[in-house]
């Protein structure tokens, strides 16, 4: 069985590599992501560019300093890797 998060990507700039994953906690809720998404209709098959009401939601709830001149970060729904 599987489950599906959401998941925050960062790829360093410069070598379009990935350098940050992290599955996002439930305090970060779909509506409050469709919310600072401009409430786009079809979320959760798409990835996202992170917005910056994203990043400072993101941001508070993990605790984590997210580099945006390094990182371009997405957001999208994935299935949870155990």
């Amino acid at each position: 069985m599987c489950s599906m998060s959401w998941v925050l990507e960062g790829f360093d700039r410069s070598t379009e590599q990935i350098a940050v994953r992290i599955e996002l906690p439930s305090g970060i809720t779909e509506d409050a992501i469709s919310t600072a998404l401009g409430s786009p209709v079809d979320i959760r098959f798409a990835t996202w560019p992170v917005t910056e009401d994203l990043v400072d939601m993101i941001q508070q709830v993990t605790g984590q300093t997210l580099d945006l001149v390094a990182n371009e970060y997405f957001v999208e729904y994935q299935v949870k890797l155990k």
